[in-house]
């Protein structure tokens, strides 16, 4: 794909790229800074790991049916300072994550429950009994996609170009359409959405909300 570069202030410049195995700890550990709105969330949690187990780290490594983009620096190549994820069947890829990823995360960390907190508990949970798809609108909107950027990385259109970069490479490989879920408690990320044109596909009502658009019929 070709590059984009970005102003970012008055002297920085950022340039978005296919993300690469060299990226992926940069990646998780914006992963882990991002989550809960934002917030740092390592005071309570002993294993952050577990954030990038589930929304990260099985789209760089467990399948090649995956895009997955990195924003970085263009003068510091090693500075990421966001990414944008997909996995362009949701189905397979969450039916593999049951079989064969979880299984190997829980496996690894079972030994050390005692010393979960209660948000890794809920981590855990999550790996243990993980949601399924369903719904018609899944096969119109096959790719499961995800969005993170650290706060320095905002207010110059990255989200926008992320997006925008990831729908050029879905279309490019024949995805039909993508959704991505927020958090309910995010609203800034809900009205980013909604201001891209995403279509609202599940309702906070219904268990989400959840975003999503059509890239070909």
């Amino acid at each position: 794909m070709e590059e984009y570069s970005q102003a970012m202030g008055s002297s920085e410049s950022i340039v978005i790229t296919k993300a690469s195995s060299s990226d992926l700890a940069a990646m998780e550990d914006i992963c882990i800074k991002t989550a809960d709105q934002g917030h740092n969330p390592l005071p309570e949690r002993a294993f952050p790991q577990f954030l990038p187990a589930i929304w990260l780290t099985p789209y760089m490594t467990e399948t090649r049916d995956a895009t997955c983009l990195v924003a970085r620096e263009a003068a510091h190549r090693e500075h990421v300072v966001g990414y944008c994820i997909s996995a362009w069947d949701a189905e397979s890829f969450e039916r593999n994550l049951r079989m064969a990823w979880y299984p190997k995360v829980r496996a690894h960390y079972a030994e050390r429950m005692d010393d979960f907190t209660k948000a890794d508990r809920a981590l855990w949970n999550i790996m243990s009994r993980p949601a399924t798809f369903s719904g018609d609108w899944v096969k119109r909107y096959p790719a499961e996609t995800h969005i993170d950027i650290l706060s320095e990385g905002r207010g110059f259109g990255l989200g926008r170009r992320l997006i925008e970069s990831m729908e050029k490479e879905l279309q490019r490989h024949g995805v039909r359409g993508f959704h991505l879920g927020v958090d309910p408690l995010n609203t800034n990320a809900q009205a980013f959405y909604e201001h891209l044109g995403l279509e609202l596909l599940v309702p906070v009502s219904a268990g989400g909300p959840t975003y999503g658009r059509v890239l070909q019929e």
